[in-house]
């Protein structure tokens, strides 16, 4: 991701009409929507617009996108798998329930995705 450029809300008029839909795509960061056109990422603030071009269309080349632009999301997943796999076996030893496992595993692999990729956010802003 390069330099985010900050425009007043004002401007909101000169947008094309593809920016009547919104996006889930992307880190919201406090935005009240997204958008996506092409390599264009832009967020709508209430008083601002930000805009910023990504290497990568994560709608077409999403594996290059996470590797390249959100590589934070990789170490969630490392983090989720390794604690949820962990969980799971414990939790099916305990218990001797698949299920039981299963929903530990589910539990702790999804905190512990959330927890790894905050992490690995906040390194890479250091």
């Amino acid at each position: 991701m390069g330099e985010e450029a900050v425009l007043p809300k004002d401007v909101r008029h000169l947008h094309p009409e593809w920016f009547e839909h919104p996006t889930l795509l992307g880190y919201p960061k406090g935005a009240r929507r997204q958008y996506r056109h092409g390599n264009l990422h832009i967020r709508e603030y209430d008083d601002h617009v930000t805009v910023h071009e990504d290497r990568f269309d994560p709608r077409t080349e999403p594996l290059k996108h996470v590797v390249h632009e959100a590589p934070e999301l990789l170490a969630g997943a490392a983090c989720g798998a390794l604690a949820g796999g962990y969980a799971y076996k414990r939790a099916r030893d305990l218990t001797g329930s698949a299920a039981a496992g299963g929903l530990a595993g589910l539990a702790v692999g999804a905190f512990a995705f959330v927890l790894g990729a905050y992490a690995a956010d906040k390194l890479r802003e250091a």
